[in-house]
């Protein structure tokens, strides 16, 4: 019998209600000695329903407030125990025995009942298709008192980590309906905070939980929660004015979109030893470049590998991105179980050099005529990432490059057709796993590949999604990424970096930040409290 211990994820729900609106939380409230700590966000949540709150701000929230099976402790990636002990009894039979006396927020019991209300209203819920998606190789979920049975379609080793996800995130069953959102007053979890005001402007405010029960108790007493507007000052941006607040100390804590204004140095005026400290993980946003195989370049192997060879990252991410990204050599990135930097090991440094040599082995003519295709996305960085690799490619001589810009339906519609050879892609992995990553890229029924049918790749997808032992799930995964060098169907180019930036004073900072860009305010204090 192999064993997989599961975990429980704290999943706060922050509320957008109407203007003004408050809520006053039931049960205890945490003690009064406990610090206060004051947060302030680029990102206010959209929603307080894990179900289909998916949006930046109610990524970093979630994990408060609600409670999962399973969780994935700091600075580690596989699931351990968090409201139930987990384990694989067959490799289609998942069981997990309930943690005692779990309560929600609101004082009702937390049973397993109510385990397998959360997974089943995901399929019933509208908006809620993402999440369900993480839980397609369930076919039932039974309840009998303590324990919760996942009984599988097909062995899938993916499952612990789909419940370390806000989308597994235990409701109340008396509370949740099967049909709708949760109203944001009616919001209840069982994580180490409730929600005890919100407002759809104003400071969201938490209050440390007493009656929780699982790995990560609050080390504070509250958390409140400001938005700062940008444009308060002509040319500041939301991450700018996150960034002043925490330097002028009106804020413990500055989450969301604050790269790369936090990689300013401190003024001059501020004491030695009380600049704010930034803490920051490779996350799980990628970006890549899709080839279609059946567009008049890139249906040659020859041509989408001698890009690989040109194709030079660091000076991509440094001119495009700053300090918002890193670069990247795999579809799988770095920091997940399995990754290997598979292009840098195939290609080494940009050279031209070889990428010659390549297309003049082939006998293409040069320049080889290649067409790029994009679409405009918010922030404005792809138009510049697609101006940089059009200049790389062009410089070495090789490509002669048409830009094609198409509104979102068009491109879609274009992009499938084999109208462009390689358009850019950007995607926020739901799963923390590997599989997240190249599943939906690759798998049947996932994401397009645009032409890219191989055996193998498929049989590496299925090895690793059914690997029923770390060692054969990385054996796996590292087939796959080189296999993806060789063929070069995508080519990854960077790995979004998430950040927060801590005053001082702050304790606990660096086990707070999560690559899924969740902050886990628990474990947040301050120096001699």
């Amino acid at each position: 019998m192999s064993r997989t211990v599961p975990t429980l994820l704290a999943a706060l729900a922050v509320c957008v209600a109407a203007a003004g609106c408050e809520k006053s939380a039931h049960g205890t409230a945490g003690s009064s000695g406990e610090p206060s700590i004051k947060v302030v966000s680029t990102d206010r949540p959209a929603g307080l329903d894990p179900a289909t709150a998916t949006d930046a701000g109610a990524r970093a929230l979630l994990p408060n407030v609600y409670q999962t099976l399973l969780t994935i402790p700091p600075g580690e990636t596989t699931p351990v125990p968090d409201a139930a002990d987990c384990q694989f009894d067959t490799p289609t039979t998942y069981t997990c025995t309930m943690r005692s006396g779990l309560t929600f927020h609101n004082g009702h019991k937390l049973d397993a009942a109510d385990v397998k209300y959360s997974i089943d209203r995901l399929r019933t819920v509208p908006g809620a298709g993402r999440g369900a998606a993480l839980f397609a190789s369930v076919a039932s979920v039974e309840a009998d008192e303590d324990t919760v049975t996942f009984n599988l379609r097909r062995p899938d080793a993916t499952l612990p980590y789909a419940l370390t996800t806000p989308a597994a995130s235990i409701v109340d069953q008396e509370v949740y309906a099967a049909d709708r959102p949760v109203e944001p007053a009616e919001a209840a979890g069982s994580g180490p905070y409730r929600v005890v005001r919100y407002a759809a402007k104003g400071a969201l405010v938490l209050e440390r939980f007493t009656g929780y029960k699982g790995v990560r108790p609050a080390r504070n007493g509250t958390v409140e929660i400001g938005f700062p507007s940008a444009g308060a000052t002509a040319g500041t941006t939301a991450g700018a004015a996150v960034v002043a607040a925490v330097e002028a100390g009106r804020a413990d804590l500055g989450i969301g979109a604050i790269l790369p204004r936090a990689q300013a140095p401190a003024t001059t005026s501020t004491p030695a030893g009380t600049a704010p400290r930034l803490s920051t993980l490779d996350g799980t946003l990628t970006g890549w470049w899709t080839f279609h195989l059946k567009a008049p370049a890139a249906r040659y192997q020859v041509v989408r590998r001698a890009v690989a060879q040109l194709v030079d990252r660091e000076a991509l991410v440094r001119r495009v991105y700053g300090e918002t990204a890193t670069a990247s050599y795999s579809l799988l990135p770095a920091g997940f179980e399995g990754h290997v930097d598979a292009f840098r090991d195939s290609y080494g440094v940009p050279d031209r050099a070889k990428a010659a040599a390549l297309l003049r082995a082939a006998k293409l003519h040069v320049p080889v005529p290649v067409t790029i295709g994009w679409t405009a996305r918010p922030g404005g960085t792809v138009a510049r990432e697609v101006d940089e690799v059009r200049r790389q490619l062009q410089a070495s001589g090789l490509f002669r490059v048409t830009v094609r810009q198409a509104p979102g339906p068009q491109f879609a519609q274009r992009a499938a057709s084999g109208a462009y050879d390689l358009f850019p892609v950007e995607r926020d992995a739901e799963l923390p796993d590997g599989d997240g990553f190249v599943s939906p890229v690759l798998r049947p029924g996932g994401r397009p590949a645009y032409g890219y049918a191989s055996v193998a790749a498929a049989r590496l997808v299925e090895a690793e999604r059914t690997g029923q032992s770390l060692a054969d799930r990385e054996r796996a995964f590292g087939d796959l990424q080189r296999l993806l060098a060789t063929d070069v169907p995508v080519l990854p180019v960077w790995q979004g970096r998430t950040a927060l930036l801590a005053a001082s004073r702050l304790t606990g900072a660096d086990s707070a930040l999560d690559r899924t860009s969740a902050v886990r305010f628990a474990y947040l204090g301050r120096e001699g409290k």
